[in-house]
């Protein structure tokens, strides 16, 4: 049974009572992403109080972005005549009354900064907030909008919805020029609730058009007033264009990136209301992040492929995660920026994977609710309530897209190469990975090796980042033990040659090039090197389908200590013998290389390891880090010469 057709029969179980049949070609339709939000839907039910007229979330109050996130729920299955637990007809009326009339509206006095201009952060205070909860708050009531009729909405309430959303889209603002940086969604979604409500086309046809206009033309050179591009050479995200192109902000900020190519969403319908059609060198340009964000921060697994130049201020944040999610809806649903239309069934197969690895998270957690934490990273985004409530906005923002009845389909390994960072990105059917030879100091991992490596469904299968000896690499010592080397070490002189590719070998690649360094693959190779005190690592690996290999040459000036380190999740080391006996290393143990067929470590296995005569391997203890919570032992070969030592492995994610 493929993995689309077992995400649906998932997702089915989730509720015996819905029609699971689906049309030819659709992998997950609107009654299997109704079963995942119904189900998600009574584990929120309770944090609704009727005495206090709002959902009551993590930190005690009647957050706005919560409560307009479940208005939206609400109507959508209003509108589509759903019949499960998420139809709350009666709070649905409630939420609207809420956010259409103070002390949650505001006004459209323009606020300082970045602050909310038209709507409070919570229900019962008028206490102003980040302006990106506003347009949410206006796809929620446009949602409302729509299903007035099936709501029982008051002529009253209908008009509020009206002059709220309008009001708050045509203040100043919202208009052109003004916006957020480069996050030019927020404004795009606005005109478009504006358009929805009033019927006048009038934002979504200018303003949106001048704001697109802008991003697209700071693709590859810094908009007026700011100091880089909006994209970086591999097309990656900067999330700080008013800092330098060489920022430790603008490393790249895929959650963010995720969220601000929503505003491609809207780009079809307002070319159908009159808006003028971007330049073709514009567009194909869009084309290009497009791909780049499937292929470079995604998993098969629908999960991030996370490297992000906020650090522990957004990394492995659930409630960033389900907010990212909004990316592969409009890449699914936006032919225009398609390169290839299997990029869209991509991206819908992205998507619901995603949803069976909530539910698969939900369900180890013995709960409706994944943990707070993912993976045990103490990321400072971390409500509950916010994670939870997004998971089950985005399944429910599917349906209203109609994403249930398009067409799915696995994609195929893929990779993505920034040259101006060096990061590789990785995606197969069987593991994600990626190589980060400079963190900018932001991130607390990175060289020229695998910085992590998860197996099928997302399921850690090494670790998800650290540091030596819990990271896979080279660290070479003197005859004293003292470290002269470590291959797994960010550092700007890293550097990583990619020699062989789709695009062949990337001597001198090419910025912003018209075919991104991103796509499908049968093999990528690459070469990195560091050199340090006398001592020079050179780290080759090889990315099929089902397998990384890896060699590693070591040269020493004198005689030095070699460890390569292999590590694990909480797994124990197994060595199976030639002779057929299983050996766990633990503790002392210690097993000659050359009497090793292969090594179970956990997720993975180690085969066909090569290396010098008198290699020995041995379980060395793992210390936790913030960016490696819950390591078990790593396998360490060590190796003691001068000269040049040479070692080979192939790993394999076993699931």
């Amino acid at each position: 049974m493929s993995l689309t057709r077992r995400l649906a029969v998932l997702l089915c179980v989730a509720a015996v009572a819905l029609a699971c049949a689906r049309p030819a070609g659709a992998a997950v339709t609107d009654a299997d992403y109704w079963a995942f939000a119904d189900r998600q839907m009574t584990g929120l039910d309770s944090t609704w109080s009727a005495a206090r007229r709002e959902y009551v979330g993590d930190l005690g109050i009647g957050e706005i972005r919560e409560n307009s996130s479940m208005l939206l729920t609400h109507a959508i299955a209003a509108y589509t005549n759903h019949t499960g637990p998420t139809r709350q007809d009666a709070r649905a009326r409630v939420l609207v009354d809420r956010l259409t009339t103070a002390p949650a509206w505001l006004g459209v006095v323009r606020a300082p900064g970045s602050q909310s201009t038209c709507w409070s952060n919570d229900l019962d205070t008028p206490r102003r907030q980040h302006m990106s909860l506003e347009p949410k708050v206006a796809e929620a009531l446009t949602w409302a909008w729509r299903a007035r009729a099936a709501l029982g909405l008051e002529p009253a309430a209908v008009q509020r919805i009206v002059s709220t959303v309008v009001g708050c889209a045509t203040s100043p603002a919202w208009r052109y020029p003004r916006r957020l940086l480069n996050q030019i969604n927020w404004n795009a979604e606005m005109y478009a609730s504006a358009a929805t409500v009033s019927g006048s086309p009038y934002l979504l046809v200018h303003d949106f058009r001048r704001q697109l206009g802008d991003f697209a033309a700071g693709i590859r050179r810094p908009m007026p007033g700011y100091k880089a591009a909006n994209l970086g050479a591999g097309y990656e995200f900067h999330y700080r264009p008013d800092h330098g192109d060489g920022a430790r902000s603008n490393l790249d900020t895929p959650e963010y990136a995720n969220i601000v190519v929503q505003a491609l969403s809207y780009y079809d319908r307002a070319l159908a209301l009159g808006m003028p059609p971007l330049p073709g060198a514009q567009v194909r340009r869009l084309r290009a992040w497009t791909l780049r964000l499937l292929a470079g921060s995604w998993t098969h697994a629908g999960y991030l492929n996370w490297d992000t130049s906020r650090g522990l201020k957004r990394w492995h944040s659930g409630q960033y995660w389900a907010f990212a999610q909004q990316g592969l809806l409009t890449i699914a649903t936006t032919p225009t920026f398609w390169r290839t239309p299997a990029e869209g069934r991509w991206a819908k197969s992205m998507f619901d994977h995603g949803l069976v690895l909530y539910r698969r998270l939900a369900n180890e957690n013995h709960s409706v609710f994944a943990p707070r934490l993912m993976f045990g990273v103490d990321t400072r985004m971390k409500l509950d309530s916010l994670f939870r409530i997004r998971m089950l906005a985005s399944a429910v923002r599917a349906i209203g897209l109609g994403l249930g009845t398009r067409p799915a389909a696995a994609p195929p390994p893929l990779w993505a190469y920034d040259p101006d960072t060096g990061r590789l990105a990785i995606t197969t059917p069987r593991y994600s990975t990626a190589i980060v030879p400079d963190d900018r100091g932001m991130l607390g991992y990175g060289g020229i090796e695998p910085a992590r490596l998860f197996g099928p469904g997302q399921r850690v299968a090494s670790g998800i980042g650290g540091r030596p000896p819990g990271a896979f690499g080279i660290v070479v010592a003197d005859a004293r033990g003292r470290r002269l080397l470590a291959s797994q070490f960010p550092r700007r002189s890293n550097h990583l040659l990619i020699v062989r590719s789709p695009a062949g070998r990337l001597a001198h690649p090419r910025r912003y090039p018209r075919r991104p360094y991103a796509g499908p693959f049968q093999v990528v190779e690459t070469v990195g090197t560091v050199r340090q005190r006398g001592v020079r690592v050179q780290s080759r690996h090889t990315f099929r389908r089902r397998t990384i290999a890896g060699a590693w040459t070591v040269r020493c000036r004198d005689r030095c200590r070699i460890r390569a380190h292999f590590p694990t999740w909480g797994g124990a080391i197994v060595a199976i013998m030639r002779d057929g006996r299983r050996v766990r290393l633990d503790g002392a143990r210690q097993v000659r290389l050359g009497a090793v067929r292969r090594i179970r470590l956990g997720g993975y296995r180690v085969t066909g390891l090569v290396g010098p005569r008198g290699a020995r391997l041995f379980a060395v203890p793992v210390r936790t880090e913030p960016t490696n919570p819950r390591p078990g032992p790593s396998l360490a070969v060590q190796m003691t010469r001068r000269g040049r030592v040479r070692l080979s492995a192939v790993l394999e994610p076993t699931g």
